[in-house]
This record gives structure tokens, C-alpha cells and sequence, in this order.
């Protein structure tokens, strides 16, 4: 049974005056307008308006009555400025909104949504949720295959879209007055401060004036130091994370071996030696400064 969700907001007395909103299960989600990995033109795409679009089920919502129906109506990114598409399973709250129409009539409206729950609080890896029917009858499924052997966990996975891969990541520890940006692959994005008091915590505490301001740009996390708890908080450390950029005032950030640090765009200078720069104390002596070389020369020398 299909389900109009506009036509009934007004007849269950939700009517345009007031407001309506329902909870979603991501069941499919446009990101080309061709099947990934095929020519197939995407038979849910029409324009490039149509790129985040989701088509979804409904779990639960102000309007009872239609809880367990399926939803015949797409929603669309509610943002303009801020893309994070939810995957597949993973469950949106998903409301009526003007469309472009809205000068021909007040009754022109599209559905919109918003990013996804925060369902599993600490993990930034996914918030899916499975329909509980589905998921079933796929286990069993999988059960009833020919020499089935019970420990293939792989073909068990909750399904998360057509390529996506889990690649278990951790949040970051949180410190009082921080921004973060996380992402499902271990890029982030912290905006924090010098913070003595909690010096042990992290690695650019150890200097510095209370509320000296530090920007943290990490592109993949390292192996955490606390690696017990699956599901513990980590902190970016420069020695350990796949890449960053750190912008600092007023701390110290120690490079363990700056030797065999991978510096790939300045490998290729002879070495000139600085014992300190402001803002990275160093235990071994460095290949380059780039406060003592200039930059025309540092381009001719670089590597990557």
C-alpha cells in the first residue's frame, strides 16, 4: 500500500498550517546518474537535482497509522552547503518543504531530510539499522546456501550500499570548547586549544598558554594507542596518523624521529640542519627547515 503523505497530513488534521514529520530507513540512495560500475542508465535519476535523493521505507512517525507502509514519495538533501549522504540502512528524519514551484501554489512541496541519526552514539563508521524482517530472512537465506559454513562472516555484513566499506574508525576524544568534523575514514578536522590540565590527554598540551587556539587536519587515523576497547575515543598524534596539518601558536608538537618521518615533498633537498623551529621541537635532527630555505628552491627539490 502506498502512502501520500501530503493528502494525509490534511486529512489527519495535520494540515498545511501545521507540521508533519516522519522517520526513514534508507532504502536506495542516487549518487551518478548511471548504475556504479555499469552503462545502466539510474532509473531514479532524471537530472543532477536528483544527486542525493534517497527512496525509504518508514519506521516510525507522528503519523501512526502509516508506520509499517512503504513510502512512494523521494526526499532530498535538506542543506545546500553541507553533503553527508546517509548510506543505505542507515535511518533519517524526513519532512515536507517548498519546491521551486512555490510561487505557482502553496501546495507545491517536496520531502526533505536530514543527515542520519546519531544511532550508535560513539562510532562514526555507519548508523545503520536493519528492517529486522529483511535482515531474517537474509540470514537465512545465507543459512539454507549449499556447504554453509557458519563462521563465513563476511557474507553476513548488513548491507551499506553498492561499494561502501566499514573501515572502523574511532571518534576522537573530546576536550571542553572543541569543534570537530569527523568522517566514516578517518579524516577529521579539530578545532581546539592549549589545555595544561589535561596535558596527559593528548600531545599539544605540554606548552602553551590556556586557550591557545590549535587547527588539527588529519587524513587517516593511526593505530590508537588504547586499543582494547573497539569502541574508545583516540586523539591525533602526529607520529602515528597517515597524514595532517597542523596549524599551532604557542605549542610544541614533538616529531619522535624526524629522520625517517615521511616528509615526501622535501625529501629530495640536501640537508641543511635547525636544531628547533617555533613550533615543532625535534629529537633528532631534521632533513630541512623550510624557514631557511626558500621556497623557488624547495619547488626544483621536491618529490610528491
Amino acid at each position: 500500500m502506498a502512502f501520500d503523505f501530503f493528502n494525509n497530513a490534511q486529512e489527519t488534521g495535520e494540515g498545511s498550517q501545521g507540521f508533519f514529520y516522519i522517520i526513514g530507513r534508507v532504502k536506495s540512495i542516487v549518487m551518478s546518474d548511471y548504475i556504479e560500475g555499469t552503462k545502466l542508465p539510474n532509473p531514479n535519476f532524471k537530472n543532477y537535482g536528483d544527486l542525493g535523493k534517497i527512496n525509504f521505507e518508514i519506521v516510525y512517525s507522528s503519523l501512526s497509522s502509516i508506520s509499517s507502509d512503504q513510502a512512494n514519495t523521494p526526499a532530498y538533501p535538506f542543506f545546500s552547503f553541507l553533503n553527508q549522504y546517509p548510506l543505505v540502512n542507515e535511518i533519517v528524519i524526513i519532512f515536507p518543504g517548498p519546491t521551486e514551484a512555490l510561487n505557482d501554489s502553496f501546495e507545491n512541496k517536496s520531502l526533505f531530510y536530514l543527515p542520519p541519526f546519531n544511532l550508535w552514539k560513539f562510532s562514526p563508521n555507519h548508523s545503520a539499522m536493519p528492517n529486522i524482517a529483511e535482515w531474517s530472512k537474509q540470514l537465512q537465506d545465507i543459512g539454507n546456501r549449499p556447504n554453509y559454513v557458519q563462521t563465513d562472516n563476511q557474507q553476513m555484513q548488513l548491507f551499506l550500499g553498492e561499494y561502501f566499506k566499514e573501515n572502523k574508525v574511532r571518534k576522537l576524544k573530546p576536550f571542553e570548547g572543541d569543534i570537530i568534523i569527523e568522517s566514516r575514514f578517518g579524516q577529521s578536522v579539530r578545532f581546539g586549544n592549549t589545555t595544561p590540565k589535561v596535558k596527559k590527554s593528548n600531545y599539544w598540551s605540554n606548552s602553551g598558554a590556556q586557550g591557545s587556539p590549535i587547527t588539527m587536519i588529519v587524513n587517516g587515523q593511526g593505530q590508537p594507542d588504547n586499543t582494547k576497547d573497539p569502541f574508545s575515543p583516540t586523539v591525533e598524534n602526529i607520529n602515528k596518523d597517515k597524514s595532517s596539518i597542523y596549524l599551532t601558536y604557542d605549542q610544541q608538537i614533538d616529531i619522535t624521529d624526524l629522520n625517517n618521518f615521511s616528509f615526501r615533498s622535501f625529501g629530495g633537498l640536501n640537508a641543511q640542519f635547525q636544531e628547533k623551529t617555533n613550533n615543532v621541537r625535534m629529537s633528532q635532527q631534521p632533513i630541512i627547515s623550510n624557514e631557511i630555505v626558500d621556497a623557488e628552491t624547495q619547488d626544483k627539490n621536491s618529490i610528491g
